[in-house]
């Protein structure tokens, strides 16, 4: 689990800010229903702490307890409209509830009250790909980059909106420097090969998803993938293993799949 994040937007007295940061510890030590009882007990005495109702959100998220969580965090920021983790962590709970409207709007108030707000863009961006709201992911991720030129994630969510966009040349350029981060992401060599393939560039389609295959050998997706590719360079003896991974069936190319990591953020006062 990520550690909590250090932003505060309310004051608390000093035995409200050892209680948080006690349960937290409990938190981060994945002793989940201590936590929460530690965050209830909390919220007895200060029912309106922005920090507890958070992390309360989160751990009952983390809980599986996903109708609780969205309940919390609803009157969290209720509470606390100002406060972009309350923000970001309610639009998780809500695309988690299938509302990713709801959950686009929270990341955007997020971004509003925090522009750096990293997890707040890659999930934002995420959910606008998801919606197939492409230009819109494009743009998040392209400002994004100016703050946070060292994160793979944004260049892989810029790449998957240039997909759906037909954009394929500034796709691969989107994967090419998320791999030049993260070089042996399986995910992102995978769309790099597709990206290739669309482009006429199969030899190149072929190394990619070959390597993508090497890293993840247990995937149909990929085995499919680097198959249908052999198979364009006409390399259909080789293509036979690879094919054979979906049960017979003819392999196609999926589209691009966004990792769509889900940072968790808490907040300690």
């Amino acid at each position: 689990m990520a550690e909590p994040q250090d932003s505060s937007s309310t004051q608390s007295s000093a035995g409200d800010a050892q209680a948080l940061a006690a349960a937290i510890r409990l938190h981060q030590d994945g002793r989940m229903d201590e936590a929460i009882n530690a965050y209830q007990a909390l919220l007895q005495s200060y029912p309106e702490d922005a920090g507890a109702l958070s992390a309360l959100g989160v751990a009952l998220r983390s809980n599986g307890r996903g109708v609780e969580a969205l309940e919390v965090l609803n009157r969290g920021a209720a509470l606390h409209s100002d406060d972009a983790d309350l923000a970001y962590n309610l639009g998780n709970a809500r695309r988690d509830a299938g509302d990713a409207d709801a959950a686009i709007a929270c990341y955007r108030h997020a971004l509003q009250l925090k522009p750096a707000y990293l997890g707040a863009a890659i999930n934002l961006a995420q959910a606008l790909n998801a919606a197939r709201r492409n230009r819109e992911a494009a743009d998040v991720c392209t400002k994004a980059l100016v703050l946070h030129p060292m994160q793979p994630a944004l260049y892989t969510n810029l790449g998957v909106a240039h997909w759906y966009l037909g954009e394929h040349r500034a796709t691969a350029a989107g994967y090419r420097c998320s791999l030049t981060l993260e070089p042996d992401d399986a995910q992102t060599l995978f769309n790099l090969g597709l990206a290739l393939e669309a482009l006429g560039e199969h030899k190149d389609a072929a190394a990619q998803l070959r390597r993508a295959v090497e890293i993840a050998p247990k995937s149909a997706d990929f085995l499919s993938g680097y198959g249908q590719t052999l198979v364009s360079l006409g390399d259909i003896p080789s293509a036979v293993k690879p094919s054979n991974s979906r049960s017979q069936r003819t392999p196609t190319i999926s589209t691009p799949i966004s990792a769509w990591p889900a940072p968790i953020c808490c907040r300690a006062t």
